[in-house]
Protein backbone atom coordinates (compact mmCIF):
# COMPACT_ATOMS: atom_id res chain seq x y z
CA UNK A 1 0.00 0.00 0.00
CA UNK A 2 1.81 3.11 -0.78
CA UNK A 3 0.11 6.28 1.57
CA UNK A 4 0.83 8.87 -1.10
CA UNK A 5 -1.75 7.40 -3.75
CA UNK A 6 -4.48 7.49 -0.56
CA UNK A 7 -3.95 10.85 0.13
CA UNK A 8 -3.35 11.88 -4.04
CA UNK A 9 -6.65 9.99 -4.91
CA UNK A 10 -10.13 12.42 -4.88
CA UNK A 11 -12.77 13.04 -6.87
CA UNK A 12 -15.92 11.16 -8.00
CA UNK A 13 -15.31 7.86 -9.90
CA UNK A 14 -11.89 7.77 -8.47
CA UNK A 15 -10.90 4.17 -7.61
CA UNK A 16 -9.40 4.39 -4.02
CA UNK A 17 -6.69 2.04 -2.40
CA UNK A 18 -7.43 -0.09 0.42
CA UNK A 19 -5.77 0.73 3.28
CA UNK A 20 -3.85 -1.66 5.48
CA UNK A 21 -3.70 -1.55 9.38
CA UNK A 22 -0.97 -3.73 9.79
CA UNK A 23 -2.71 -6.60 12.11
CA UNK A 24 -6.03 -5.85 12.19
CA UNK A 25 -8.65 -7.49 10.45
CA UNK A 26 -11.04 -5.66 8.46
CA UNK A 27 -14.09 -7.24 9.73
CA UNK A 28 -12.64 -6.32 13.36
CA UNK A 29 -13.16 -2.60 13.11
CA UNK A 30 -16.01 -1.35 14.29
CA UNK A 31 -15.31 2.75 14.44
CA UNK A 32 -12.14 5.00 13.28
CA UNK A 33 -11.68 8.17 14.97
CA UNK A 34 -9.22 10.16 13.59
CA UNK A 35 -7.42 13.48 12.96
CA UNK A 36 -6.29 14.99 9.29
CA UNK A 37 -4.91 17.88 7.56
CA UNK A 38 -6.76 19.64 4.69
CA UNK A 39 -6.32 17.69 2.16
CA UNK A 40 -8.08 14.69 3.84
CA UNK A 41 -10.59 13.53 0.46
CA UNK A 42 -7.92 10.49 -0.64
CA UNK A 43 -8.06 9.18 2.92
CA UNK A 44 -11.69 9.83 3.68
CA UNK A 45 -12.73 7.84 0.38
CA UNK A 46 -9.89 5.05 1.21
CA UNK A 47 -11.18 4.62 4.51
CA UNK A 48 -14.80 4.38 3.50
CA UNK A 49 -14.20 1.62 0.47
CA UNK A 50 -11.57 -0.59 3.28
CA UNK A 51 -14.66 -0.69 6.19
CA UNK A 52 -17.41 0.27 4.43
CA UNK A 53 -19.82 -1.01 7.86
CA UNK A 54 -17.59 1.20 10.44
CA UNK A 55 -18.89 4.29 11.89
CA UNK A 56 -16.60 7.11 10.84
CA UNK A 57 -15.31 10.69 12.33
CA UNK A 58 -12.50 12.97 11.75
CA UNK A 59 -11.89 16.29 12.71
CA UNK A 60 -9.52 18.39 10.17
CA UNK A 61 -6.63 19.84 12.38
CA UNK A 62 -7.00 23.59 12.29
CA UNK A 63 -4.14 26.01 11.63
CA UNK A 64 -1.11 26.05 13.90
CA UNK A 65 1.49 28.48 12.22
CA UNK A 66 0.96 30.71 15.04
CA UNK A 67 1.67 28.43 17.75
CA UNK A 68 3.75 25.92 16.70
CA UNK A 69 4.83 27.50 13.07
CA UNK A 70 3.48 24.44 11.05
CA UNK A 71 0.38 24.20 9.42
CA UNK A 72 -1.13 22.03 11.31
CA UNK A 73 -0.24 20.18 14.98
CA UNK A 74 -1.05 16.67 15.37
CA UNK A 75 0.56 14.32 18.00
CA UNK A 76 1.30 10.26 17.25
CA UNK A 77 3.17 9.11 19.88
CA UNK A 78 6.24 11.08 20.79
CA UNK A 79 6.25 12.68 17.29
CA UNK A 80 4.80 15.55 16.23
CA UNK A 81 2.91 16.03 12.51
CA UNK A 82 1.93 18.63 10.47
CA UNK A 83 0.65 16.77 7.52
CA UNK A 84 -1.17 13.58 7.21
CA UNK A 85 -3.24 12.16 9.57
CA UNK A 86 -3.51 10.16 13.00
CA UNK A 87 -5.98 8.00 14.48
CA UNK A 88 -7.45 5.19 16.25
CA UNK A 89 -9.24 1.87 14.79
CA UNK A 90 -11.78 0.54 17.34
CA UNK A 91 -13.10 -2.93 17.63
CA UNK A 92 -16.12 -1.81 19.95
CA UNK A 93 -18.62 -0.43 18.30
CA UNK A 94 -20.39 2.37 18.90
CA UNK A 95 -23.27 5.21 17.79
CA UNK A 96 -22.65 8.02 15.58
CA UNK A 97 -24.91 11.32 15.85
CA UNK A 98 -24.18 14.33 13.94
CA UNK A 99 -26.04 17.21 14.52
CA UNK A 100 -26.75 20.71 12.70
CA UNK A 101 -27.02 24.13 15.28
CA UNK A 102 -28.63 27.03 14.18
CA UNK A 103 -29.87 25.47 10.51
CA UNK A 104 -33.09 27.28 8.97
CA UNK A 105 -34.48 25.31 5.77
CA UNK A 106 -35.61 27.83 3.66
CA UNK A 107 -37.40 25.85 1.11
CA UNK A 108 -39.22 22.42 0.70
CA UNK A 109 -37.23 19.49 -0.41
CA UNK A 110 -36.45 19.47 -3.39
CA UNK A 111 -34.94 16.92 -6.17
CA UNK A 112 -31.54 16.94 -7.87
CA UNK A 113 -32.03 16.45 -12.02
CA UNK A 114 -28.18 16.55 -12.85
CA UNK A 115 -25.17 16.83 -11.01
CA UNK A 116 -21.87 16.38 -11.85
CA UNK A 117 -18.34 16.09 -9.73
CA UNK A 118 -18.75 19.58 -7.41
CA UNK A 119 -21.80 20.80 -9.78
CA UNK A 120 -25.89 21.09 -9.36
CA UNK A 121 -27.33 21.22 -12.84
CA UNK A 122 -30.68 21.51 -12.37
CA UNK A 123 -33.11 21.42 -9.46
CA UNK A 124 -36.65 20.17 -9.49
CA UNK A 125 -36.74 20.56 -13.01
CA UNK A 126 -35.46 24.00 -13.62
CA UNK A 127 -31.96 24.12 -15.66
CA UNK A 128 -31.32 26.99 -13.65
CA UNK A 129 -30.78 26.31 -10.00
CA UNK A 130 -28.93 29.42 -9.11
CA UNK A 131 -32.49 31.65 -10.02
CA UNK A 132 -34.24 29.30 -8.19
CA UNK A 133 -32.25 30.02 -4.69
CA UNK A 134 -32.58 33.85 -5.91
CA UNK A 135 -36.31 32.98 -5.79
CA UNK A 136 -36.13 31.12 -2.65
CA UNK A 137 -34.04 34.05 -0.86
CA UNK A 138 -36.26 36.66 -2.28
CA UNK A 139 -39.06 35.31 -0.01
CA UNK A 140 -36.73 35.07 2.81
CA UNK A 141 -37.14 36.83 5.89
CA UNK A 142 -33.79 39.54 6.21
CA UNK A 143 -34.06 40.03 2.38
CA UNK A 144 -35.43 43.62 1.70
CA UNK A 145 -34.39 46.28 -0.42
CA UNK A 146 -31.10 47.41 1.41
CA UNK A 147 -30.46 43.51 1.65
CA UNK A 148 -31.37 42.19 -1.95
CA UNK A 149 -31.24 38.53 -2.24
CA UNK A 150 -28.43 39.07 -4.96
CA UNK A 151 -26.27 40.30 -1.75
CA UNK A 152 -27.47 37.41 0.60
CA UNK A 153 -25.94 34.96 -1.86
CA UNK A 154 -22.74 36.35 -1.88
CA UNK A 155 -22.60 37.45 1.47
CA UNK A 156 -24.31 34.61 3.34
CA UNK A 157 -22.99 31.41 3.89
CA UNK A 158 -25.98 29.23 2.19
CA UNK A 159 -26.20 25.62 2.08
CA UNK A 160 -27.73 22.99 0.32
CA UNK A 161 -28.66 19.59 2.23
CA UNK A 162 -29.70 16.09 1.28
CA UNK A 163 -32.75 15.17 3.99
CA UNK A 164 -33.83 11.39 4.50
CA UNK A 165 -36.97 9.59 4.88
CA UNK A 166 -37.58 11.75 8.65
CA UNK A 167 -37.16 14.92 6.46
CA UNK A 168 -34.00 15.80 8.76
CA UNK A 169 -30.93 16.68 7.06
CA UNK A 170 -27.67 14.28 6.86
CA UNK A 171 -25.30 15.37 4.87
CA UNK A 172 -24.95 19.68 4.26
CA UNK A 173 -22.32 21.20 2.22
CA UNK A 174 -21.63 24.79 1.53
CA UNK A 175 -23.16 26.27 -1.90
CA UNK A 176 -19.49 28.21 -3.14
CA UNK A 177 -21.17 30.41 -6.07
CA UNK A 178 -23.64 30.06 -8.83
CA UNK A 179 -24.00 31.89 -12.16
CA UNK A 180 -27.58 32.91 -12.57
CA UNK A 181 -26.94 33.39 -16.80
CA UNK A 182 -25.54 29.27 -16.93
CA UNK A 183 -27.54 28.75 -13.85
CA UNK A 184 -25.17 25.85 -12.45
CA UNK A 185 -24.72 25.86 -8.34
CA UNK A 186 -20.98 24.98 -7.22
CA UNK A 187 -20.60 22.67 -3.79
CA UNK A 188 -17.54 23.24 -1.21
CA UNK A 189 -17.60 19.37 -1.35
CA UNK A 190 -15.62 16.99 -4.53
CA UNK A 191 -19.19 15.37 -4.89
CA UNK A 192 -22.56 17.28 -5.02
CA UNK A 193 -26.00 15.52 -3.69
CA UNK A 194 -26.49 13.23 -6.51
CA UNK A 195 -29.33 12.82 -9.20
CA UNK A 196 -32.60 11.85 -7.68
CA UNK A 197 -31.63 12.59 -4.18
CA UNK A 198 -33.99 14.62 -1.81
CA UNK A 199 -32.17 18.02 -1.09
CA UNK A 200 -33.04 21.89 0.69
CA UNK A 201 -31.14 24.84 1.14
CA UNK A 202 -30.50 26.36 4.05
CA UNK A 203 -28.61 29.48 6.14
CA UNK A 204 -27.71 29.79 9.89
CA UNK A 205 -30.31 31.49 12.22
CA UNK A 206 -29.26 33.55 14.77
CA UNK A 207 -25.94 34.45 15.43
CA UNK A 208 -23.90 31.45 15.27
CA UNK A 209 -20.61 33.00 17.21
CA UNK A 210 -22.47 33.45 20.21
CA UNK A 211 -25.30 30.57 20.10
CA UNK A 212 -22.99 26.93 20.39
CA UNK A 213 -23.86 24.77 22.45
CA UNK A 214 -21.23 22.46 24.05
CA UNK A 215 -22.10 18.71 24.08
CA UNK A 216 -24.17 17.90 27.06
CA UNK A 217 -22.53 16.87 30.09
CA UNK A 218 -22.60 13.15 31.01
CA UNK A 219 -22.40 11.65 34.16
CA UNK A 220 -20.06 8.89 35.61
CA UNK A 221 -22.12 6.67 34.36
CA UNK A 222 -22.78 7.98 31.00
CA UNK A 223 -21.24 5.81 28.03
CA UNK A 224 -18.17 7.04 26.53
CA UNK A 225 -18.17 9.70 23.83
CA UNK A 226 -15.81 11.06 21.17
CA UNK A 227 -17.37 15.21 19.96
CA UNK A 228 -15.91 16.83 17.82
CA UNK A 229 -17.17 20.36 16.90
CA UNK A 230 -16.54 23.41 14.55
CA UNK A 231 -16.19 26.73 15.46
CA UNK A 232 -16.12 30.26 14.03
CA UNK A 233 -12.72 30.90 12.60
CA UNK A 234 -12.63 34.95 14.19
CA UNK A 235 -13.64 35.51 17.43
CA UNK A 236 -13.97 39.65 18.52
CA UNK A 237 -12.74 40.54 21.48
CA UNK A 238 -16.03 41.88 22.48
CA UNK A 239 -17.08 37.94 22.22
CA UNK A 240 -14.21 36.81 24.38
CA UNK A 241 -15.11 35.57 28.08
CA UNK A 242 -12.37 35.92 30.86
CA UNK A 243 -12.28 32.41 31.77
CA UNK A 244 -12.02 31.84 35.36
CA UNK A 245 -12.93 28.67 37.35
CA UNK A 246 -16.20 29.81 37.70
CA UNK A 247 -16.50 29.52 33.39
CA UNK A 248 -15.11 25.80 33.57
CA UNK A 249 -16.44 23.28 32.08
CA UNK A 250 -16.25 19.50 33.09
CA UNK A 251 -17.64 17.09 30.48
CA UNK A 252 -17.17 13.87 32.04
CA UNK A 253 -16.36 10.35 30.48
CA UNK A 254 -16.00 13.19 26.91
CA UNK A 255 -13.24 13.89 24.37
CA UNK A 256 -14.07 17.41 22.96
CA UNK A 257 -11.99 18.61 20.25
CA UNK A 258 -13.32 22.00 17.93
CA UNK A 259 -11.56 23.20 14.61
CA UNK A 260 -12.58 26.07 12.72
CA UNK A 261 -11.91 24.22 9.65
CA UNK A 262 -14.57 21.39 9.17
CA UNK A 263 -15.42 17.98 10.44
CA UNK A 264 -15.63 14.50 8.23
CA UNK A 265 -18.05 12.23 9.19
CA UNK A 266 -19.43 9.05 7.19
CA UNK A 267 -21.99 6.70 8.00
CA UNK A 268 -21.53 2.70 7.35
CA UNK A 269 -21.87 2.42 3.78
CA UNK A 270 -21.92 5.70 2.74
CA UNK A 271 -19.18 6.54 0.13
CA UNK A 272 -19.70 10.26 0.46
CA UNK A 273 -19.17 11.96 3.69
CA UNK A 274 -22.18 13.62 5.62
CA UNK A 275 -20.00 16.79 5.71
CA UNK A 276 -16.52 18.20 5.40
CA UNK A 277 -14.42 21.13 4.87
CA UNK A 278 -16.83 24.74 5.10
CA UNK A 279 -19.52 22.86 6.69
CA UNK A 280 -21.74 25.03 9.04
CA UNK A 281 -20.30 26.17 12.01
CA UNK A 282 -21.81 24.17 15.15
CA UNK A 283 -21.82 20.94 13.59
CA UNK A 284 -20.98 18.17 16.07
CA UNK A 285 -20.10 14.63 14.96
CA UNK A 286 -19.88 12.06 17.56
CA UNK A 287 -19.20 8.57 18.39
CA UNK A 288 -20.52 7.24 21.54
CA UNK A 289 -20.27 3.55 23.06
CA UNK A 290 -23.80 2.02 23.29
CA UNK A 291 -25.40 1.67 26.92
CA UNK A 292 -25.10 -1.60 28.71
Amino acid sequence: MSWEDVWNRRGEGVDSPSIDLGNTLTEEVQSLVYFTDRAYQGLSRSLSQTYPLAHKVGLIAPSTLTVTELPATMLYQNNICSTGAVGLALKNRYKQGIRFQNLQAISEPMTVGSSQGNIIHSLNGDANPTQLLLRILENTPGTSAANPASYRFLNERVFIGQVGADGKPFRVVHITSGDPSRGSLSVSSDVAPPADSKVQFFIQSGDATNSLQLPGQNSDEAPFKFDFITVPELVSSGELINMSDDHSIVLENTFCAATDVGIVAHRPEDKEECVGSDCPVGTTASLETACM
